[in-house]
């Protein structure tokens, strides 16, 4: 979803530029190492200005390298989402995790004075992320009476989890801060058939309607809109290509801060997510209706020059056939030229015989 959403902003970003001096060039590896930098290497011959790039969940560091050498040939890259260990590139955009573990701590403190007992749970695909964003929150518990249980599991697992940590712990949560929304819905189904109901706060990816929607209908306490950032990727590509000095030493760091929705404005913000997807399904209408009218000029414009060149080539035969009529009679009168003379030679012999 991350990556799909990603490619949307980027493209509706291009488009409201209006910058018609933008090539987009789109290569999906699905999170696969090897693929990504294959792909790399063939755009880095195709004279590419500018990369974007969303590293794989896993493997990461076996990116550096290709970067590096994208770095030295002095072609900017924007990394987004998660940091690549040993690569040098001007740009990073991603989420502020350290901001978002201080608000969800923030959040938890709302719910009562007494220890809590507050049950994590990390998103396995992305392991790094789900550490940062648990030293953050970690660190700023410190001082709160609460215990902090924290593991990093599939949704497929984490009914087991469940039941481990209940049995272990002899208490039920009284919060439950999820990385995922799967994870999230399946704690309350869980907890619901045990007659408890602790407050679910989930992370909510763009575009994604299930966090919203679990909060519209109250089974979230609230979510953490996680941003995407493609919208600003673009940005920050045009505004480096305005800028007289294009040379970037150190990495700079564009960290967005996460946006806390609670129950009071989920209906809001679903409303306004809706309208979201339905002005992109318009705009993704509209783009594709521009391509179809695009691929119908290109084909009138391919049937023009047919036309034009049958037209050209047949006003050509025509001049070569006049030429050769031309010559031919030409050629005729030469002749006939040439065939009155030697009848008058033969005539004069003629005469001079008879005398």
């Amino acid at each position: 979803m991350y990556h799909l959403t990603l490619l949307q902003e980027i493209f509706r970003e291009v488009e409201l530029t209006w910058n018609l001096n933008i090539k987009l060039m789109v290569r999906v590896s699905d999170n696969n190492p090897v693929k990504q930098i294959d792909d790399l290497e063939r755009l880095i011959l195709k004279d590419v200005d500018l990369f974007i790039i969303s590293p794989p969940n896993q493997q990461k560091d076996t990116l550096s390298g290709i970067l590096n050498e994208i770095y030295q040939k002095g072609i900017p890259v924007i990394v987004m989402r998660e940091d690549i260990p040993g690569a040098r590139y001007p740009y990073f955009i991603g989420a502020d995790h350290q901001k978002l573990g201080k608000i969800a701590s923030a959040k938890f403190k709302e719910f009562s004075d007494v220890p809590l007992e507050i049950w994590e749970i990390g998103e396995p695909s992305l392991p790094n992320i789900s550490s940062r964003i648990h030293t953050s929150l970690n660190s700023s518990l410190i001082h709160t009476p609460c215990h902090l249980h924290y593991t990093v599991k599939h949704p497929d697992s984490i009914v087991n989890w469940f039941r481990f940590s209940l049995k272990n712990l002899k208490k039920a949560p009284d919060v439950i801060f999820t990385h995922n929304n799967k994870s999230g819905i399946i704690a309350e189904t869980f907890f619901k058939q045990r007659s408890e109901n602790p407050a679910i706060i989930s992370i909510n990816g763009l575009q994604d309607d299930i966090g919203l929607k679990a909060l519209k209908d109250s089974i979230f306490y609230g979510i953490f809109q996680y941003p995407t950032g493609g919208d600003l990727a673009v940005q920050t590509a045009l505004n480096y290509f305005k800028s007289p000095s294009k040379q970037v030493v150190t990495t700079q760091k564009i960290l967005q801060p996460p946006l806390f929705i609670d129950r009071n404005n989920a209906q809001f913000a679903y409303f306004l997510n809706q309208k979201s997807k339905n002005q992109l399904k318009k705009f993704d209408t509209q783009i594709g209706q521009m391509n179809v009218r695009e691929e119908q000029m290109n084909q009138q414009k391919l049937y023009l020059l047919i036309s034009l060149t049958t037209v050209i080539l047949f006003l050509v035969i025509i001049i070569l056939i006049s030429r050769i009529f031309i010559i031919r009679e030409k050629n005729n009168k030469q002749l006939e030229q040439k065939n009155q003379l030697i009848m008058q030679q033969v005539k004069k012999s003629a005469n001079k015989n008879k005398n």
